[in-house]
C-alpha cells in the first residue's frame, strides 16, 4: 500500500480547497526527520507513529523500544521485534503566505466494530489525552496518564505524580519511568487502553479509559 507523505497530504488538502497546488511547489519548505520500521518475529512490519530530528534519535528510540518490546512480561515471543531500519523522511513545513492553512482535529478511533480492524492511533492523536482507570499493584489502586506533545507523560497514582517518557509503535504503547526502572507496556483498542507493568522485582496489570 501506498504511504504518502505529509507533503503529498498537504497538497490533497489544498486540491480539495481549490487552491493551486503549483503555489505549494513554489513557496514550500521541507526538512528532514529520521524514521524507524520495526520487522518482528511473526512476519508483520510496523513504521513508528512519530518521526525523529536525527538518525541517532530513531536509533536510540529503537534500541529502547525493542529492548523493553522484547520481555516475556509484556509480549509472547512471536510478537518480538526481529529487526528495525532507520529512514530519511521529508516533512513539509510553513506553507507559502497567501495559501490556506488547513487545522486538523487530532481524534483517537472510535471502539471497533466486531470483525472490524480499528486503524492504528496516530501519536498526534495520542498527545494531549487523559487516559484514568486502575492497576492491580499491592498497595496501589488508581491511575491515570497525561499524554504530552513532547513525548513526556505525567503518571498520577496514589503516591502522587510523577514523570516519564512515552513511545508509540502501531497500536503499542510504552511508558518509561523513574529512569526507565518501572516500564509500562500496553495497547490501545478504540478508548482503551492496557497492558503490564513491571519493575525490578514485580509485574502487574493496568486498564485505563479515554476521558
Amino acid at each position: 500500500m501506498m504511504r504518502l507523505t505529509m507533503a503529498s497530504l498537504l497538497m490533497l488538502g489544498l486540491a480539495r480547497l481549490g487552491v493551486p497546488t503549483s503555489a505549494l511547489a513554489q513557496g514550500s519548505k521541507t526538512v528532514t526527520k529520521w524514521n524507524v520500521r520495526y520487522s518482528y518475529v511473526n512476519g508483520t512490519t510496523e513504521v513508528d507513529s512519530h518521526p525523529y530530528d536525527s538518525r541517532d534519535d530513531a536509533v536510540a528510540a529503537a534500541e529502547k523500544f525493542k529492548a523493553n518490546h522484547n520481555n516475556p512480561l509484556f509480549f509472547p515471543p512471536e510478537e518480538y521485534v526481529k529487526d528495525y531500519k532507520a529512514f530519511e523522511v521529508k516533512v513539509a513545513i510553513t506553507p507559502p503566505r497567501g495559501i490556506p492553512r488547513v487545522r486538523e482535529e487530532p481524534s483517537l478511533p472510535m471502539p471497533a466494530k466486531p470483525g472490524v480492524e480499528m486503524p492504528k492511533p496516530a501519536a498526534s492523536a495520542l498527545a494531549g489525552t487523559v487516559w484514568s482507570g486502575s492497576e492491580d499493584l499491592q498497595g496501589y489502586g488508581k491511575l491515570s496518564f497525561k499524554f504530552n506533545s513532547d513525548k513526556t507523560v505525567t503518571m498520577f497514582d496514589t503516591e502522587g505524580s510523577a514523570h516519564g517518557r512515552w513511545q508509540l509503535v502501531g497500536n503499542q504503547v510504552t511508558l518509561f519511568f523513574y529512569s526507565g526502572n518501572v516500564v509500562y507496556g500496553g495497547t490501545i483498542r478504540g478508548n482503551s487502553m492496557a497492558g503490564k507493568a513491571g519493575n525490578t522485582q514485580t509485574t502487574w496489570n493496568w486498564n485505563l479509559q479515554l476521558q
